[in-house]
């Protein structure tokens, strides 16, 4: 008799009803504490941190409960005794399952019952890792450029050409966003601005990047480009000893040439690297517009380096600017 009682109650809670039948009158219950914990594949202890759980689902005859981590354990009350199944998953931020356990645990009348719940947290299945993916406006940041390209929203998931899914809605004027949890490899970023109503305005596609394991890494700026008229650019032309650089650059074993702006408030630093001997460079998105410093080196020889700083070049919107210069080797 005592056992279907039990199973009366239990039963109802998981069906979703509004209560669960109290105990005979009369009848002497006990309660059960769950308490969790984590060891890695070589036994050694674990923090939630550490094993990279966020919730406990706990399901003890009836609809799983989540239960944060951090708490550790969680007492079941007014129990009657008996043997109750309990099923529990160790999930981790990305809703996923890291871990599960389906045990038994004996109820005992008059007291309170401890039982451990010992999760072995699979090592690769912990190879886990986080990015923090920043974004630009027209290389501008976006607590003031998102008002006026009417952008609400910074939609933020992976391309095509990533190892794995991520698909993050944060407001545009974030100007970041932590992807946690997400599995190891390489990524491409894609941020897509978007209206109040979810219209995709405009979409700005990053660099790829790696994630590795139990780190948090920084992806580069994606910059989304707004403008449908002529871009804003600066071309970087150089000779080396006055001579052009087609000739020039196989003499003194010309490699590349970098072309970057320099970092300035509100400007995200754009850079390009281009053959030597091409003798021209071109810079477009994140250049900005207003006074900027220009860096070009110039990679030669085995591993030397020179480079120069063309300060003050003058850039304005939906123009070209030029700047020469003549390297000289030592």
């Amino acid at each position: 008799m005592r056992r279907s009682l039990v199973l009366l109650g239990l039963s109802l809670a998981a069906c979703g009803g509004e209560e669960v039948l109290p105990p005979p009158t009369g009848q002497v219950t006990g309660a059960l504490r769950l308490v969790w914990s984590f060891v890695d594949g070589d036994g050694n202890a674990q923090t939630c941190e550490e094993a990279r759980v966020e919730d406990i689902s706990l399901e003890l005859g009836r609809t799983p409960e989540l239960w944060p981590c951090s708490q550790g354990s969680v007492t079941y009350g007014n129990l009657l005794p008996d043997r109750y199944p309990v099923i529990a998953e160790a999930i981790a931020v990305s809703g996923v399952p890291r871990a599960r356990l389906m045990t038994n645990a004996q109820v005992t009348a008059g007291s309170t019952t401890t039982f451990p719940l010992a999760f072995v947290i699979d090592p690769v299945a912990s190879q886990r890792g986080d990015v923090r993916i920043p974004w630009r406006i027209d290389g501008r940041t976006p607590r003031a450029q998102c008002a006026l390209v009417g952008a609400d929203f910074a939609h933020v998931v992976a391309g095509s050409a990533s190892i794995d899914t991520f698909d993050v809605r944060v407001p545009c004027v974030d100007g970041e966003v932590l992807v946690r949890d997400l599995r190891l490899g390489v990524y491409e970023p894609q941020v897509r601005l978007e209206a109040a109503d979810g219209t995709r305005l405009f979409t700005g596609i990053g660099d790829a990047f790696r994630v590795e394991a139990n780190q948090v890494i920084d992806s580069p700026v994606v910059n989304v480009v707004t403008r449908t008229g002529p871009p804003t650019q600066i071309t970087a032309l150089w000779t080396i000893g006055s001579t052009t650089a087609t000739t020039a650059c196989a003499l003194v074993g010309g490699r590349t040439v970098t072309v970057a702006t320099v970092p300035r408030a509100g400007i995200v630093p754009t850079s390009t690297t281009v053959p030597c001997s091409r003798g021209v460079a071109h810079l477009i998105d994140g250049v900005g517009v207003g006074t900027i410093d220009v860096r070009l080196s110039l990679a030669y020889g085995i591993a030397a380096v020179t480079s120069t700083l063309v300060e003050d070049v003058v850039v304005r919107r939906a123009q070209t600017s030029t700047v020469s210069f003549d390297f000289r080797p030592e």
